[in-house]
């Protein structure tokens, strides 16, 4: 997940997401009656905003691309297409769905 963080609002964003999930999961693991949901549903609709205006390659760019860069150096370039960043804003949107069931087992 961290290259869509990266690709949405650069290496800050990337670094506040690692650092806010990690300061969350001690709270939690520390204080397990505290009620972070709030607190984790704003990281995560932040998150998902900011990916979702991240730009993608489309396969006719990556097509392109291809004939000009390495295999792995394409490897990478994947990550950013369309359907990874779907598959990423579905996976924040489950996320998102447990903790407005109060299904907190969701996040381990």
């Amino acid at each position: 997940m961290y290259g869509w963080t990266r690709a949405a609002g650069g290496p800050e964003l990337a670094s506040r997401f690692a650092q806010a999930s990690e300061i969350l999961g001690r709270i939690h693991s520390e204080l397990p009656q505290a009620d972070i949901a709030p607190v984790a549903a704003g990281l995560l609709l932040s998150l998902r905003k900011d990916i979702k205006k991240a730009p993608v390659f489309t396969e006719r760019q990556l097509a392109i691309i291809r004939r000009a860069v390495s295999d792995s150096d394409i490897k990478l370039l994947d990550r950013y297409q369309e359907e990874r960043k779907t598959g990423i804003v579905s996976r924040i949107d489950e996320l998102l769905k447990g903790i407005a069931k109060k299904e907190y087992a969701i996040y381990s």
